[in-house]
């Protein structure tokens, strides 16, 4: 661990001894992450390029000997609370801050249970403490959680990275978000758990696939707040999203393929480009086609898709969305296909270390976010342009959006041009993914 790490450890170690009157036996850090680019196409099917970052979330624990797990955090804003442990825990559909943990927990000892590893259930001491600004779009919530999924393992197994890899980390997490109401594709939890410090990641889903980037030695990121927070968790507006993708794969492969019995069944919108073997520019001229601008009202996709009510909630909704009566898979479609050709064509741009197509690229992002998947604001749209108009490369909102952080690409003799004129919250550079250690 970096010794900036291990002063702050050194310091959280302390406070758990004055909390709980004990040592602690381990601490996991876990980092946020920045998106670079490739938003909202993760639970897509499709690949990103993100990177960790330095700010982090860091648990404390121990056993104790009860059946309670008590939660303390450094942050006042963040109540302490004990929770009874209960294996039948159903999730929240509001979370507060520790059934973030919570979530990770339940999944971590399904996981435990369902593959036969060894391992004692107990109540835990928990002390957390976070610098990962919350509600900014950079992945506060799925750090929280991968962190929880490997402070379970490491303390009821005993063991540190035995009989279970990062890669589980990732699966579990990704899956026991749902438990919190998000139904989010892995992208967020694979870069926080498996980045390496100093190199972004372009990860591909099914299977997961890391590949190391390396970013230009004069490229700076930095990360500013729009002024707007964004709980995705708080909001139905990303469960929408998800759902409006669906029905768009559906769609489009009932145009392209009527044979297709399972259409129905269609999840995301790679389902869709492998189905029928299309280009990712071929799918958003198909999409442009075949699908109509504006809204699809929930009977006329009934009638289109030849099914029940009670078959689409099954087939196409979520929790979130049972009552949603208009779509627009138009939007979301374009949208989904031409960020992920985007994704690709800026790694690309990093190997050949061409920053004004880098951050060309970016703003493109941004105003296809704003456009046509509408997960901006009118605070994000003004920082992003004020970057530009600073000298900034490139500038797009980053995370689920509606609020939240915006990352930027600075030529790094440009920084301190920047820096006088937009409020940088900070700058980062790779960081390195999700540790443990023995305190």
């Amino acid at each position: 661990m970096a010794s900036e790490h291990s002063v702050l450890v050194d310091d959280f170690k302390s406070r758990f001894f004055e909390i709980f009157a004990k040592s602690a036996e381990f601490v996991v850090r876990c980092p946020g992450r920045v998106n670079l680019i490739g938003e909202h196409i993760d639970y897509n099917g499709y690949g990103v390029l993100p990177m960790a970052i330095e700010q982090s979330i860091y648990v404390v624990f121990a056993r104790n000997d009860s059946n309670i797990i008590r939660f303390r955090n450094s942050a006042e804003k963040f109540v302490s609370f004990d929770w009874t442990i209960d294996e039948t825990w159903p999730g929240a559909k509001i979370p507060k801050w520790y059934e973030y943990f919570l979530s990770g927990w339940k999944g971590a000892i399904d996981w435990l249970s369902s593959n036969n590893k060894q391992h004692s259930v107990s109540g835990i001491d928990l002390y957390i403490h976070g610098d990962i600004p919350p509600a900014a779009g950079l992945s506060s919530s799925s750090a929280m959680v991968c962190a929880a999924v490997l402070s379970t393992w490491t303390l009821y197994t005993s063991k540190i990275f035995d009989g279970y890899d990062k890669r589980d980390v990732v699966e579990v997490a990704t899956e026991s978000e749902r438990l919190v109401g998000l139904e989010g594709g892995g992208m967020d939890q694979a870069a926080v758990v498996l980045a390496d410090e100093g190199t972004a990641l372009h990860i591909d889903f099914d299977p997961l696939v890391i590949r190391k980037v390396e970013l230009p030695l004069d490229a700076l990121f930095c990360v500013l707040h729009s002024g707007v927070d964004s709980n995705k968790a708080a909001s139905s507006y990303y469960n929408e999203r998800v759902v409006e993708c669906r029905v768009a794969a559906q769609l489009l492969t009932l145009a392209s393929k009527p044979s297709f019995e399972d259409y129905r069944k269609i999840r995301r919108l790679r389902d869709y480009q492998t189905e029928t073997k299309f280009s990712l520019e071929k799918c958003s001229q198909e999409a442009k086609v075949q699908l109509h601008e504006g809204n699809y009202s929930r009977e006329e996709l009934l009638q289109i898709l030849d099914t029940t009510d009670s078959d689409f909630r099954k087939n196409s909704l979520n929790l979130a969305t049972v009552t949603k009566t208009e779509f627009q898979p138009l939007k979301r479609a374009v949208h989904v296909f031409d960020e992920a050709k985007r994704v690709d064509d800026f790694e690309n741009a990093c190997l050949e270390k061409d920053l004004i197509q880098m951050g060309a690229l970016m703003n493109k992002s941004h105003f296809s976010c704003k456009d046509l998947y509408e997960c901006s604001c009118p605070e994000m749209d003004e920082l992003t342009e004020k970057c530009r108009e600073s000298g900034c490369k490139g500038a797009r909102l980053t995370g689920a959006g509606w609020g939240g952080c915006a990352v930027a690409l600075v030529d790094k003799r440009d920084r301190d041009k920047v820096e006088a004129k937009v409020n940088v919250l900070f700058w980062t550079k790779p960081s390195a993914g999700i540790q443990v250690f023995r305190a």
